[in-house]
């Protein structure tokens, strides 16, 4: 794969550069062939190799300057609105990755300030220095960019002052799938975005794309009991993952007894063959969602390696001793 990064074909370079990252093991190996590729002439190679390096995270260290030129220079606006998160994954001290992501917050793509917020809120409180210009972002003229600089000032100052009311706006007057960000953000900020209660009931009962407004009303938690009848509602949604959702939901707020049912039979009859947000649930749930563990424990073979994984996370979380092997490998009492 390495001696691919240099086949004259350029299609090969960015799958060799995409199968590189996913190479974790082998950073030491892979990374310099990386850096190197991103001095490549073809534009989507470049792009996959900005990807590719953030797989690694802090084991490509070695990437940061490389990913800050690529992030503040490069001739193509995708490689640079790609490189952002790439950059804060490889740099978790923020030493080379603050000072650019900052710089870029002043760029003139929309996408760029976009992804650069989103960056720049994986540092938190590290970022501080970015507040005032997270600040500005809340009133982009792109709606993305936007809603980007108001989770990423939640993150970097748990200021829900400034942020929520942006957040709300859009909620209330963008019809694209902005809400469906703007909800995503809510639902980070939790118990303290509760005056959100209204827009996400609104968007609840009007949305085709209610995923996030239920989520976030689930992330609120006990504020949000006024939107119980709306998700009752949205148990009996012809979308099995809007049933599984709303059922978590449900959960968070009131633990309401219609909760754990409607979990068990989204696990036991999963929408279009797959429990993955069922299970999601279910680990969110945690103990009390226990009576699903043999669906859990049947979803380890699954044919779809991500829902294999998730199960095993929630089963870590639901009960651990049913995890096969387990029981086996626990001491025995006293020890």
């Amino acid at each position: 794969l390495l001696v691919a990064l240099g086949d004259p074909s350029d299609y090969v370079r960015s799958h060799a550069s995409e199968a590189l990252g996913k190479m974790k093991v082998q950073a030491k190996y892979v990374v310099p062939g990386l850096i190197a590729a991103l001095q490549d002439d073809d534009d989507h190679v470049r792009f996959m190799t900005v990807e590719a390096l953030g797989e690694f995270g802090p084991e490509a260290a070695s990437a940061a300057q490389s990913l800050r030129e690529a992030l503040l220079r490069d001739t193509d606006g995708n490689v640079r609105w790609h490189a952002a998160s790439p950059l804060a994954a490889v740099d978790l001290e923020g030493t080379i990755a603050l000072p650019a992501l900052i710089d870029a917050m002043k760029a003139r793509d929309a996408n760029v300030r976009r992804f650069v917020a989103i960056a720049l809120g994986k540092f938190g409180p590290k970022a501080k220095e970015a507040a005032p210009l997270l600040l500005v972002g809340l009133k982009d003229s792109n709606t993305g960019a936007r809603i980007a600089a108001a989770g990423a000032l939640w993150q970097v100052d748990r200021n829900a002052k400034d942020t929520l009311p942006v957040l709300i706006q859009v909620l209330e007057k963008d019809p694209t799938i902005a809400h469906l960000w703007a909800a995503n953000e809510i639902a980070d900020i939790g118990p303290e975005a509760k005056e959100a209660v209204p827009a996400l009931r609104k968007l609840l009962a009007t949305s085709s794309w209610p995923y996030g407004a239920v989520q976030a009303l689930g992330s609120i938690g006990p504020d949000a009991v006024a939107a119980v009848p709306d998700l009752l509602e949205r148990l009996e949604s012809e979308d099995g993952d809007v049933r599984a959702y709303a059922a978590g939901s449900l959960w968070k707020i009131n633990q309401h007894p219609r909760a754990i049912p409607a979990l068990l039979s989204e696990l036991k009859n999963p929408a279009e063959g797959s429990p993955y947000y069922a299970i999601i649930t279910a680990g969110e749930i945690g103990p009390p969602a226990k009576a699903g563990v043999p669906e859990l424990v049947k979803a380890l073979s699954h044919r779809e390696l991500y829902v294999r994984q998730a199960a095993l996370r929630a089963l870590e979380k639901v009960d651990p001793a049913a995890i096969p092997g387990r029981a086996e490998q626990a001491p025995p009492p006293g020890k």
